[in-house]
């Protein structure tokens, strides 16, 4: 086990449900097919099928475990005998930096993408896709990739003297592709 103090600054990649990934490999994104990104780098690659989607000013992973306890006379008096988890999410709260067009379409309820004109109110705020989290150390060497398939609305979208900065909240919604790599070493 590494014991460390640790800083992490993180990336954040968005390939989004529905988007037809052409050549190699190709399909078209969803809970079941998730495109091919290249190994993560400093800074990370700019990938059409992975569009960093702004500056990350903080990043928080909210696991939510519900559990029961199994209670047993020992020998008379009920004592828990055992805990059994019996579901479990897991979610993220990520405040941006920055903004671009997918940020306005799930904040404004647009339906679909925005690249121009638009009627906001009447879509769901909800984008769904794949997320591809890079978090690195102060030394630049990165320590944490998650691939999560999501579902992310915009909880706040603040637009006053100061620069925007929107916060997105993500459900992580269960695939087999989902995977992670972790290096604290």
């Amino acid at each position: 086990m590494n014991i460390r103090s640790l800083l992490l600054g993180s990336h954040v990649l968005f390939a989004r449900e529905g988007l037809t990934i052409s050549g190699t490999g190709g399909g078209t994104v969803s809970q079941v097919y998730k495109p091919v990104v290249a190994a993560p780098s400093d800074p990370p690659v700019a990938d059409p099928n992975w569009p960093e989607i702004g500056i990350v000013a903080d990043c928080n992973i909210m696991p939510k475990i519900t559990e029961e306890d199994v209670m047993g006379p020992m020998p008379g008096r009920l004592q828990r005998l055992d805990v059994l988890a019996t579901s479990s999410t897991l979610d993220l709260s990520i405040t941006f930096k920055q903004v671009n067009e997918l940020f306005f379409e799930a904040a404004l309820l647009a339906a679909g993408a925005i690249t121009g004109d638009y009627q906001p109110g009447v879509g769901t705020g909800q984008i769904r896709g794949w997320i591809k989290c890079q978090q690195y150390d102060a030394n630049n060497v990165i320590r944490n990739v998650m691939d999560l398939y999501v579902s992310g609305v915009i909880k706040t979208f603040k637009a006053d003297d100061k620069s925007v900065k929107p916060v997105a909240d993500f459900k992580v919604i269960y695939s087999a592709l989902a995977s992670g790599t972790l290096s604290l070493g």
